[in-house]
């Protein structure tokens, strides 16, 4: 199997279980934490907020030591990995502000379908900066235990940032 079509294969599997999980009710929706869920409420309110804040102390305060992070590039360790990488897209889109739309837990997984709205004025990967807004959609699965994450999975929606970047070059 081809690396995109294993990202491909991932991809189907992440909207797949968004979708059971709509349709079967095992999303508090809105950006909003389920009172019946205080470690996610605890966890993932702690790393949205943390993230608009800029606040990287508070985010790497979440992650375990040794958490590991499956990035693009291979796998990393450490909350301070996670900060990089957000340091990174905020070079792209400094004023990006986060929102957590969808919540589940199944086991010791955290599954968060989140949103990013902010102004693409850096190159990301191979997207040419347009100085316009944009918004797009993302997955992050935060595996816990002793109330930290010991790992962490994410899948972003390139498409919207390309499209912002060739609706600006049209």
């Amino acid at each position: 199997m081809t690396k995109s079509q294993l990202k491909a294969l991932i991809t189907i599997a992440a909207v797949f279980t968004l979708g059971v999980l709509f349709l079967t009710g095992g999303f508090t929706t809105h950006g909003s934490f389920s009172k019946e869920l205080p470690m996610e409420q605890a966890i993932l309110s702690n790393w949205f907020d943390a993230f608009n804040r800029r606040d990287w102390s508070a985010i790497e305060g979440v992650y375990a030591e040794d958490a590991l992070i499956h990035a693009k590039a291979g796998p990393l360790r450490g909350g301070h990995s996670i900060v990089e990488i957000s340091e990174k897209w905020l070079s792209a889109i400094p004023d990006a502000h986060i929102t957590p739309l969808h919540v589940s837990k199944e086991g010791d997984v955290i599954i968060a379908h989140w949103r990013i709205e902010g102004t693409l004025s850096g190159a990301i990967r191979d997207i040419t900066p347009t100085g316009e807004k944009t918004a797009f959609h993302g997955l992050t699965c935060f595996r816990c235990r002793d109330s930290k994450v010991v790992e962490h999975w994410a899948s972003v929606d390139y498409r919207a940032l390309q499209s912002t970047a060739i609706s600006s070059a049209v």
